[in-house]
């Protein structure tokens, strides 16, 4: 057996015993009354006492069982693997058990029992499994200590064991309480200050968008608009083949445009500078309106296209955006469906909701490719021998201008059985969380304010006044 001296040594955990106690706010008094509570007293003092040269005897073999048990359970084994470390918690622990009969249980006693508490929770031993561990315990120490005696009188030493138990048993979770809520208040700083840091960065980042899209998008007209002149025969006639040419080149340079459209539609949405006009619509006259639109490219690919028209009061959403959706929804069930398809757009109440519905009887969607839908520059069909031609941004803006207005979107489907692309409205234009637009992108969050003000400026003047120009021919403002 190792002497006294040897076990009064510190053993280096790096846990502060005295930080510990100032921490858990405990003082003398209040010790006292949880002793008070467990009617824990001079008697059970005696009691515990009279134990200590059993346990003297017997406190290696308790804790090298009680060690033993502990690495049966992955939840401390990857801990305890360090033979080093084993080693220097079980003279910790040893320290612990010889204290229990010590006779002495002031505030010294109280630092050590805090101790343990933070060592379980350095270990992985959970609240949870404080029951268990508690109870192997007492289960090795009654064993060993109850020396040939009368019946009451073990009885009386093993209530007043369970007293203070017990005892270290409500230290112990005080402590690992205390200690987890350290933890967990450090990680929340660090993701508020990751969030932060993604907060600029996405500022940054829809800044760049937008003035790229405005930069390309000025040599980029002039292109489509003398490309135009040259395919109308208003520069002077052009032989078969050149028209041709004419004719690839301003189907690539509108693809590119729709590409710069896209993207700064998705910057302003993110950013939070998109404002949304709610007004009473004519779910009907939005239906025609649509069926007009692509009625011709429905006709060139023999594709019917059907219109459903079925609400009993006209719903409250942005009439431009909620036709933007249809727009998005509808290319792409025409794009998709083989010539001899079929195209239904249907506009219904129900519930408290709007419900915008386009039907296909295309190539359907696998189920394993759903998940790539409504995400930004996804593609289902991608690659340098793509058959069909895309931006990959409609439907990750038509999600998030429903999102604007407090809906939802979502698609069922099915390959070679077609696909419906859906979106809920509220039909009285109200968000059920604030509008629709997450307060993580509003302009003015954490210091952006002129950034993003700026930011708002140029984008409104862009929707406003700018794109109208560019279609009229006009220089773009400087």
């Amino acid at each position: 057996m190792k002497s006294a001296s040897k076990l009064a040594r510190p053993v280096r955990v790096g846990l502060d015993a005295e930080a510990l106690l100032s921490n858990s706010g405990l003082s003398a008094q209040r010790v006292a009354q949880r002793k008070a509570f467990l009617e824990f007293g001079a008697d059970d003092v005696r009691r515990l006492a009279a134990l200590a040269p059993r346990a003297a005897a017997y406190a290696d073999e308790v804790i090298d069982a009680l060690y033993t048990h502990f690495l049966n359970f992955a939840e401390t084994r990857e801990f305890l693997r360090d033979p080093a470390r084993l080693k220097r918690l079980k003279v910790l622990q040893k320290r612990y058990f010889l204290r229990l009969t010590s006779g002495r249980y002031g505030m010294a006693y109280v630092r050590n029992r805090l101790l343990v508490g933070a060592i379980h929770e350095r270990i992985g031993l959970g609240v949870e499994f404080y029951l268990g561990a508690y109870r192997r315990y007492l289960y090795l120490v009654s064993r060993r200590l109850w020396r040939p005696a009368a019946r009451h009188a073990r009885f009386d030493a093993f209530q007043s064991l369970l007293k203070i138990v017990f005892l270290d048993i409500g230290l112990a979770i005080d402590t690992y309480i205390l200690r987890r809520e350290r933890t967990i208040r450090k990680q929340n700083q660090e993701l508020a200050r990751q969030f932060r840091k993604l907060q600029a960065a996405n500022l940054i980042k829809n800044e760049f968008l937008a003035n790229m899209s405005h930069e390309l998008r000025t040599p980029l007209n002039s292109i489509i608009g003398f490309a135009e002149l040259f395919h109308d025969g208003k520069l002077g006639p052009l032989a078969a083949p050149q028209k041709k040419y004419i004719s690839d080149m301003l189907l690539n340079a509108r693809h590119l445009l729709e590409l710069i459209d896209g993207t700064l539609d998705l910057a302003r949405i993110e950013s939070g500078t998109m404002t949304l006009h709610p007004e009473r619509v004519d779910v009907a006259a939005i239906l025609e309106e649509v069926r007009r639109s692509f009625e011709t490219l429905a006709a060139e690919k023999r594709i019917r296209l059907c219109t459903i028209a079925d609400c009993r009061r006209a719903p409250i959403v942005d009439r431009v955006r909620i036709k933007q959706v249809l727009f998005n929804y509808v290319s792409n069930a025409i794009k998709f469906t083989p010539p001899g398809g079929e195209v239904t757009v249907r506009m219904c109440q129900q519930g408290g909701d709007l419900l915008v519905e386009v039907k296909d009887n295309g190539i359907g969607i696998d189920r394993r490719d759903l998940k790539r839908l409504f995400v930004e520059f996804q593609q289902l069909d991608h690659g340098p021998a793509k058959k069909y031609q895309g931006t990959g941004l409609g439907l990750a803006i038509t999600k998030r201008l429903v999102e604007a207005h407090g809906g939802t979107v979502g698609v069922r489907s099915k390959p070679g059985a077609g696909s419906t692309f859906f979106a809920h409205f509220p039909m009285n234009g109200k968000a059920s969380k604030g509008n629709g637009i997450s307060e993580y992108w509003r302009p003015g969050l954490n210091g952006n304010a002129n950034l993003a003000g700026h930011f708002q400026a140029r984008l409104r003047r862009d929707a406003e006044t700018v794109w109208p120009r560019f279609r009229k021919g006009e220089a773009y403002p400087k």
